[in-house]
């Protein structure tokens, strides 16, 4: 049996990966990121940051993502306890997208959310899961109901 959400495990965001050109220095960072860095500072001390914000000179997406993700984390109402125990299941540092991972507490692991599929290529996926189960009644319905839905084409004289 397949363990849930087992192909969702916690990605890093891209920002970890990539040069950024555009940096600044803390009290734009602060600023930007509506965090001041007293909090900051006692996040770091905490172990909840990977970097000392007392000793960057230059922040950039890397440590923006990172304070976003710490952030949700310290303003949702848990603990610091319950923050140090979540945490200890991820890897450093915690550039983790906030929008797209989450703690699930009931299978108590982060998972990361795939990017969003194109209709049609969910569609297309789908299509060809029920052509190799041979689902031929099934196929033939939504068959006849796509052709339902489109126009009547016009022929412009040629039969």
């Amino acid at each position: 049996m397949n363990e849930p959400l087992a192909d969702l495990p916690p990605r890093h965001a891209l920002a970890l990966t990539q040069n950024c050109l555009f940096t600044m220095g803390l009290d734009e960072f602060e600023a930007s990121a509506q965090v001041s860095g007293d909090e900051m500072q006692r996040w770091r001390e905490r172990g909840f940051l990977s970097f000392d914000p007392r000793v960057v000179v230059a922040f950039d997406d890397r440590h923006r993502i990172e304070v976003e993700f710490i952030a949700a984390l310290v303003r949702s109402g848990l603990g610091d306890a319950w923050i140090e125990e979540i945490l200890g299941g991820l890897r450093k540092p915690y550039c983790y997208n906030p929008a797209q991972t989450f703690y699930s507490f009931s299978h108590r692991r982060w998972i990361t959310l795939p990017p969003a599929q194109k209709a049609q290529e969910v569609i297309i996926h789908q299509l060809a899961t029920l052509a190799r189960a041979e689902e031929w009644i099934v196929l033939r319905d939504l068959r006849d109901r796509i052709e339902g839905m489109l126009p009547i084409e016009k022929n412009d004289g040629q039969e």
